[in-house]
């Protein structure tokens, strides 16, 4: 299911580099950052609607925070922190096969 969310998220943002508006699209750096920030707040309890998410919020940032809620919560400060890393890792990993596509 991870990996299905993860491959809509990446066709709906891969549209507008694919009609030549690269700037409308973050870079995988930023999009990696995004999921950190995103998993952080996950692993620290917070709750999915309290997350701030507007009209004007990009479809692959509300992708992601749909992949992170389905991780679960870790008690532990290094697993904690595993799961921030591997979650950036695999998002920025994505994004950078869908652009060289």
């Amino acid at each position: 299911m991870l990996k299905k969310l993860l491959i809509a998220a990446l066709l709906v943002t891969s549209v507008p580099a694919q009609a030549g508006i690269f700037e409308a699209t973050p870079s995988c750096k930023k999009v990696g950052k995004q999921a950190a920030k995103i998993m952080r707040a996950r692993q620290k309890g917070v709750k999915r609607k309290e997350l701030r998410v507007s009209t004007k919020t990009p479809a692959i940032t509300l992708a992601v925070i749909k992949l992170a809620y389905v991780y679960p919560v870790y008690n532990s400060k290094a697993k904690r922190k595993q799961v921030v890393k591997s979650f950036r890792n695999k998002i920025e990993f994505a994004c950078y096969n869908r652009t060289i596509l």
